[in-house]
C-alpha cells in the first residue's frame, strides 16, 4: 500500500443515498467519497456490490479515515479478486507481501531524507508493465503529510472522449510495450533492480 493525503475538491455534489451505502460525488466526472462504511469491521456483499458499481461508475473512491490494520487491508482487497504480490520485495510488509509499503522514514521512524520510489512521482498506471494488469488499486495512508504529498488522479477515459476523431483514429492501431526494468532505472537508478527482480517482471 502507498501512503498519501486526500482533499475535497470545491463544488462538490449533494450525497447519492445507495440501498447499501452512501455516496459523495466529489466532481462532476471523476471521484466520490464513500459515506458510513466502516471497512475495519468488514464488509457485507451487499456493501461490496454497491461499492464496486460506485468505482465503476465514479473511478476512485475515497473512504472516511478510519485504522485499517494490515490483515483488514488484504482482506478487502480480496473482494476484487486475486491480490498482486509485487516484484519489487523491497516494498513487501514483512507479514503480508500483498501490501506495497513505501516510507520516507528509517528504522528509528525518523525522515532519512530519500524517496522510496521515485517513479511514484510522476503519472502512471499502477502495474502496466504487466501483460494483465490489476483493475484496482488500493492506497491506505499510514501517516499523511501535512501539507503536500497529495495523491492526484486523471480521468483517461474522460481525456480520450474529448479527444478529435482525427486523432482516435491516428491511435487506434497503436500498441505501447511498458517496461519495468526501464522505468525504474530511468527513475531511481541509484536502486536498480536485481537480476532476480527483472527476470520476474518480464513479460517475454
Amino acid at each position: 500500500m502507498q501512503g498519501s493525503s486526500t482533499q475535497s475538491f470545491a463544488g462538490t455534489a449533494n450525497t447519492v443515498m445507495d440501498s447499501a451505502i452512501g455516496l459523495q460525488p466529489l466532481t462532476r466526472r471523476l471521484g466520490a467519497k464513500v459515506l458510513d462504511v466502516n471497512l475495519a469491521a468488514g464488509v457485507s456483499a451487499r456493501q461490496f456490490e454497491a461499492i464496486f458499481q460506485a468505482l465503476l461508475r465514479y473511478q476512485v473512491l475515497v473512504f472516511p479515515p478510519r485504522e485499517l490494520p494490515p490483515g483488514r487491508q488484504v482482506e478487502f482487497a480480496h473482494h476484487f479478486g486475486e491480490v498482486q504480490i509485487h516484484v519489487m520485495n523491497q516494498y513487501h510488509a514483512s507479514a503480508y507481501p500483498e501490501l506495497y509499503r513505501l516510507s520516507n522514514l528509517d528504522e528509528r521512524g525518523n525522515p532519512n531524507g530519500r524517496h522510496p520510489d521515485k517513479g511514484t512521482l510522476a503519472w502512471h498506471t499502477d502495474g502496466s508493465w504487466q501483460r494483465v494488469t490489476g483493475q484496482v488499486t488500493v492506497i491506505y495512508s499510514e501517516v499523511a503529510a501535512g501539507e503536500g504529498g497529495d495523491t492526484h488522479f486523471c480521468d483517461m477515459y474522460g481525456a480520450y472522449e474529448r479527444l478529435g476523431q482525427d486523432w482516435k483514429n491516428k491511435i487506434a492501431s497503436l500498441r505501447a510495450i511498458h517496461n519495468l526494468d526501464f522505468s525504474r532505472t530511468r527513475r531511481h537508478g541509484e536502486e536498480p533492480m536485481t537480476e532476480a527482480q527483472k527476470k520476474s517482471s518480464s513479460t517475454g
